[in-house]
């Protein structure tokens, strides 16, 4: 029996895919080298130049994928995207980079990192799959290598003629692609220097037995679990990253096994002071393999209110998001300080996250409207008492506002009206999901009853990205009038006490 493949260049490679498809891994430097995927890494709160430089090494997250295309994942963020590129034919390439915001696209001369080269750039934003065009108003010569330059640079593009690759090599290819707000598309395709370019809409080629990734086969905890200090009652959550992400997770308490607990984040029952110095780990196993994370320990100790002040938890660039605040994810702040008021300093830096929390004493008995302004999003919660526990959502800033612009949005996310975003504002008009049931009633639509000195917890949590930066709170009762642009917050020290 004989086999006979067609010289035609298209069916070539089509079984030159068939054939690479067989063969699911090689070694690569120690690891084991599997067809098929690639690594995504996110970095919450990261720019693309500091994952570029290593400034932010630690990942928020990993994952492995079957195509070099993405869609919405959040806001506010950096991802990466590496593994090899495997070429079924050789021949002359020209790659194309799409995204939602900016991106970087590198490969290789060869298998190893150090060796990449800059081959293309979304230099604004594209719609998805926008190879050719870009809605956002990027360079189209940037977006393709083989019109690409370096940026300053004034000679003949580098890869003018097409980067020339060889059939069944492996060339490391690594894009990042930064996100700031609204849509966050990210994809990469190819083409031989002799074919038509990538019609718009078209998914990437970059998948199956083109690309490749190298498995480690031993498990890396790449990012630690962080000892965290609460009050009774109270839960905590312990996160780590392992690479591969394939492995299996076990958490252990004080050396023992704490059942049904497998992933990658454990949120603890509500913790008792005997939990005081208790110690959580996770082991990761792949095979016979298992790698111990560091110790996570509890310290626990009842909250002592101090008149007149709250804290304020400062996350400088690229430490954590507001989502990972909120849910009790992020490590220990960079900072944390006593402030006299619900408003925090305006213009003090770029790219962090802050949190101001303690407890409300209402000068007198009523029902109570709260309003927020921040510039960028920020989320208001206050609970039914002075527990966190029990703390509920009001209010949220879903892009911007300027200082103290208590009764209007100046960004609104596509998702919503302006109206809607203003109404988000306020406790009286907010709504769980405005985008997806814009006629829901408000729960607090009446205000929210509060008793005259009765102490209840509060927490502001407030995310910064680039520019202008401030983060206020306000009040009035239903019936008085609505609080006016620009005027300071209600809230007074002597109705504050914090710890």
């Amino acid at each position: 029996m004989s086999l006979h493949i067609s010289s035609s260049p298209r069916v070539l490679i089509e079984w030159v895919l068939v054939l690479s498809a067989l063969v699911v891994s090689t070694i690569h430097g120690g690891a084991a080298t599997q067809a098929g995927i690639l690594k995504h890494e996110v970095f919450n709160g990261a720019t693309r130049a500091q994952v570029e430089s290593g400034a932010v090494a630690i990942p928020s997250s990993i994952e492995y994928v079957n195509a070099f295309q993405f869609t919405d994942v959040g806001d506010n963020y950096t991802r990466r995207v590496s593994g090899f590129f495997v070429p079924a034919v050789t021949g002359k390439y020209v790659f194309f980079i799409n995204s939602d915001d900016d991106s970087d696209l590198f490969l290789s001369t060869d298998a190893t990192p150090q060796n990449k080269r800059l081959v293309a750039q979304e230099t604004a934003w594209s719609n998805a799959l926008e190879w050719t065009s870009s809605t956002g108003g990027s360079s189209l010569d940037q977006k393709r290598s083989n019109r690409f330059k370096p940026p300053g640079s004034t000679t003949a593009p580098p890869f003018e003629a097409g980067i020339p690759l060889t059939a069944g090599e492996h060339y490391y290819l690594e894009g990042v692609h930064h996100e700031g707000t609204d849509g966050d598309n990210f994809a990469v395709t190819f083409k031989l220097v002799s074919e038509d370019d990538p019609a718009p809409y078209t998914d990437s080629a970059l998948t199956g037995a083109l690309i490749a990734l190298a498995v480690p086969e031993i498990p890396t905890i790449v990012s630690q679990p962080v000892s965290r200090r609460t009050s009774t009652n109270q839960t905590v959550s312990f996160s780590v990253v392992v690479d591969p992400p394939t492995a299996t997770l076990q958490w252990y308490k004080n050396a023992i096994v704490i059942s049904g607990a497998t992933s990658t984040t454990y949120i603890t029952p509500p913790l008792l002071s005997s939990d005081n110095a208790a110690i959580f780990h996770a082991r990761a196993t792949l095979g016979a393999a298992t790698t111990k994370s560091s110790n996570a320990v509890v310290t626990i100790g009842n909250l002592v209110p101090i008149p007149g002040y709250i804290r304020r938890e400062f996350w400088g660039a690229g430490v954590t998001t507001r989502a990972d605040v909120e849910a009790g994810n992020a490590p220990e702040p960079d900072s944390t300080t006593s402030i006299r008021g619900i408003e925090t300093p305006t213009n003090q830096a770029d790219n962090y996250v802050e949190r101001v929390s303690g407890l409300f004493l209402p000068p007198i008995t009523g029902n109570y409207v709260f309003f927020i302004a921040s510039n960028d999003d920020s989320d208001l919660f206050l609970s039914t008492d002075k527990t966190p526990a029990n703390k509920r959502l009001i209010a949220l800033e879903t892009v911007s506002s300027g200082v103290r612009n208590w009764l209007n949005a100046d960004g609104v996310p596509a998702t919503l009206t302006a109206a809607q975003a203003t109404a988000q504002k306020r406790s009286d008009k907010f709504i769980p999901d405005p985008a997806n049931d814009p006629t829901a009633t408000p729960e607090f639509a009446a205000g929210i009853p509060l008793a005259a000195g009765t102490p209840y917890y509060f927490e502001g949590v407030h995310n910064e990205v680039t520019g202008s930066d401030s983060f206020g709170v306000t009040y009035k009762l239903v019936g008085e009038p609505e609080p006016a642009a620009g005027t300071a917050p209600r809230i007074t020290p002597d109705m504050l006490g914090g710890w």
